[in-house]
């Protein structure tokens, strides 16, 4: 199940917040190499709401403590910040004019499609185990 994380901010000034979107949009992938997805809205002149999606609770976590440290070095021009996490019900993106779409019945296909491309590789080691004992 995909989790999102939505994450408010409000800064000290203008030019804390201009920074803060700069260094976040340069250094978002190296930080959270696991998240799908993330958009920064801002939502007045020194806050922001930030929206990332994770493939699994796992790479959520992990990047809750990434997040927690990263804004440590921020501490001195972040006036409030508060999270709120959750399943993603339902998201959709669009690539190149290609529509992508993801719901709960989507992640479960691949889910399935995943277990049946492990359980064909089980299989195949089977038989080269079988084969090799008789030998």
């Amino acid at each position: 199940m995909q989790i999102a994380r939505i994450s408010m901010g409000e800064y000290k000034s203008v030019d804390a917040l201009d920074q803060f979107i700069e260094d976040y949009s340069k250094g978002f992938w190296e930080l959270f190499p696991n998240a799908t997805s993330a958009s920064t809205v801002r939502t007045g002149p020194t806050s922001i709401i930030n929206t990332t999606i994770y493939p699994d609770e796992d790479s959520a976590k992990e990047g809750l403590e990434k997040r927690t440290e990263w804004l440590k070095g921020y501490s001195n021009v972040i006036a409030d910040t508060f999270f709120y996490e959750g399943d993603v019900s339902f998201a959709t993106h669009k690539n190149n004019n290609t529509p992508f779409a993801t719901n709960n019945n989507m992640n479960e296909q691949s889910k399935l499609e995943s277990l049946e491309r492990e359980v064909s590789e089980l299989k195949s080691m089977i038989r080269q185990l079988l084969e090799a004992n008789k030998n």
